[in-house]
Order: C-alpha cells, then structure tokens, then sequence
C-alpha cells in the first residue's frame, strides 16, 4: 500500500514538473521571441543610422517608424523605443517632433537616462534657439553625470551667470575634476580584475558618458556597453542589462548575431557584499588615477576601500582637497563644483560627486514614472 501511495506520488510530481518545465519553455519562447523583435529593430535602426543622409532612406525610416510605435519593450523600458524613435526623427530632420516627443518622457518619468536631454540639446541647437535656453537644458543634462566634461561645462555656464569673464572661468575650470574615458575605463577594468562588478560597470558608464557626444555619433562605445551588459546580468539587473545591449546593438548592428547569443547565454550570479576590500595594489592604482584626473574625494574613497589603507595617500589626497577647495573660494566665492556651491564648503569630506547608480543607473529606480 505504501508502495503504491508512493509511485502515485511520484507521477503526480513528474507531470507537475514536466508541464512546469513546459510553461516554463513556452515563456521563454515568447521573451525570446520578444527580445530577438526588439533587437532586430534595433539593428535596423543601427544600420540606417550609418547612412550619412536619411534622404534617401526615408522610407525606410517611416516604416521603422511606425513598428516601432506598435513595439512593446520587456523589463519597463518603453522609453528606450520612445528614445530610438526620437533619434530617428532627429535624423530626419523633424527636430520640433523630436522635441515634442523628448517633454512627454521626461514629464512622464522622474529618472531617465541623460541622452534625452543630449538629444534635446542637439535639437536645440539645429533649432537655433536662445544660448539661454539651450544652456538651461545643459544645466539639466549635467545633474546626472556631474562627473562629466558636461559636468565642467555646467560650472561655465553658472560662472558665466555669476558674471565671472570668460578667461577667468577658464582658469576655475583648471581647479575642477575632469577625467577623460581612458582614465574611467582604466578603473572599470581594475574593479573588473577584483571582481567588484557593481564598482566596474559603474565606471565602464562614466567612462561612455565622460566625454559626452550626441549617441548618434558615438563609435567607440561598443565595448563598455557590451561588458556592462554582461556584469548587470552578474547582478541580476535584467533591465539594466537589455538596456546595455540594446545600445551595443545600436552601435555595431552588424555584431547582432554574436550579442544575441551573449544575451541568451546564463550567467552566474555573483553577489559581493557592499564593503568588500580590494588589494592594496589596486586600491592606490586607482587612486593615482583618480588624484591625476583631480577628483580627490574619490581617491579618498577607494584607499579607505583597501585591504591594508594607505594612511599617507589618504591624508596626501584630503590635503589636496582641501587646498583644490580653498583656491576656489579665495578668489571666487560663490562658485560652483559640478553644480554644487562651493561657498557652502566648510570640510573637504564634504564635496561628494555622485555615481550613475545614485543619479540614473539604478536597476530599481531608471525610468520610475511620476505618477
């Protein structure tokens, strides 16, 4: 009697699980029906972009245009379909539309990615419109990535609203942090070695939005985007990750074969506990790299971050924080650093430039809506 109780049950559970493992398939199936849609979109997308005129590729753009509207992105990323739509009609020459379209996302949303407003900048100035509007878009776009040269050219426009002469903001901009995308992608591959994937893709972002260019010109981002899909997928951020894909596929449209089976390949999850150390070696490695590019504060960061923290760095790099402050309020008083007043400042501890992740690239919080 038990044994027949016990074959029974075992059946039950073999069809329980065989037609799990079937719904489970045919899920699958369809999100990747659903991606492989959306890519291939994407790549056409990339491939017409190329062109060097959309004169002659009009039609072809209308009718991306109009699947694209029928389009239907996983994850809550309708907004990345919305963007690409509003690069197309960029490349037209329909910059009124693409604006029109650029204010429905950024009042539908309360953090988006900064190419919205890159894109509205460059509407902006085919439009011709008044240096004043055009710099207060600036100003918007430099909030998330204060870090950048946007970041730099922010504080000129408030210098120069503060009626400080060119020539003087010139020098105030010496006194600044500004760290090209080599120095960004040196650290990324670093925190890359030491296994701190949040750290590494974090950086692999700032060095793609460091010197920041119209996304339509972009060439050389291939490979950060491609290495920051695959360390979201590590830390299980799936939007995050498609996201990143998608703007590989947008950049090298010929690769799509090889970044789909990138993207359909598993990947195991490393979880690494927010505090973990990393070699001395890498720590002051990085922050030679920091202290080189003047962001102090975060050369300050990464040596308190070390195994064994170099206490003669730490208080070599405050020092220089420190004097970077006060030659900045001595002369000009009410300065700004990447949008922060200066004049507030009574410790160098704290001047804080924040990351991507704490401004828009957040797996939880990127294109939250404001409704």
């Amino acid at each position: 009697m038990t044994f027949k109780k016990s074959g029974i049950t075992t059946i039950i559970l073999i069809l329980y699980f065989s037609f799990s493992t079937i719904n489970m398939l045919k899920a699958n199936d369809y999100t990747n029906n659903e991606t492989n849609q959306i890519f291939n979109l994407f790549a056409h997308a990339g491939t017409l972009l190329k062109n060097k005129s959309s004169k002659a590729i009009n039609d072809d753009i209308d009718s991306l245009l109009n699947q694209l509207q029928q389009t239907q992105a996983p994850y809550g990323l309708q907004a990345e379909i919305d963007l690409l739509i509003a690069r197309l009609l960029y490349f037209q020459g329909k910059y009124e539309e693409a604006r029109s379209l650029i204010a429905q996302v950024v009042d539908q949303y309360s953090i988006i990615m900064p190419d919205w407003l890159m894109l509205d900048y460059a509407c902006a100035g085919k439009l011709n419109l008044p240096l004043d509007e055009k710099n207060n878009i600036a100003l918007e776009m430099a909030k998330p990535i204060p870090w950048s040269a946007m970041g730099s050219h922010a504080d000129i426009i408030l210098f120069t609203r503060e009626g400080i002469p060119l020539l003087m903001n010139n020098t105030i901009s010496i006194e600044l942090p500004t760290l090209l995308i080599g120095g960004w992608f040196d650290i990324a591959e670093l925190y890359a070695k030491e296994k701190l994937i949040h750290s590494a893709s974090e950086k692999y972002i700032c060095a793609i939005y460091s010197l920041y260019a119209l996304p339509l010109t972009i060439k050389s981002r291939y490979v950060q985007w491609s290495q920051v899909a695959i360390l979201e997928k590590q830390q299980q951020h799936p939007r995050l990750a498609f996201l990143a894909t998608l703007r590989a596929i947008i950049i090298r449209p010929e690769k799509l074969n090889e970044i789909k089976q990138v993207w359909q390949q598993e990947v195991p999850a490393i979880i690494k506990p927010a505090e973990q150390k990393i070699s001395a070696k890498t720590a002051e490695t990085i922050a030679a790299i920091y202290s080189r590019g003047k962001f102090y504060s975060l050369a300050i960061e990464v040596l308190l971050q070390s195994k064994m923290p170099n206490q003669e760095l730490i208080r070599e790099n405050r020092n220089k924080l420190l004097q970077q402050i006060q030659r900045i309020q001595k002369k000009w008083p009410t300065c700004y650093m990447s949008g922060q007043d200066i004049s507030l400042f009574t410790d160098g501890d704290e001047l804080h430039i924040p990351m991507p992740s704490e401004t828009f690239w957040n797996e939880d919080t990127l294109y939250t809506s404001n409704q």
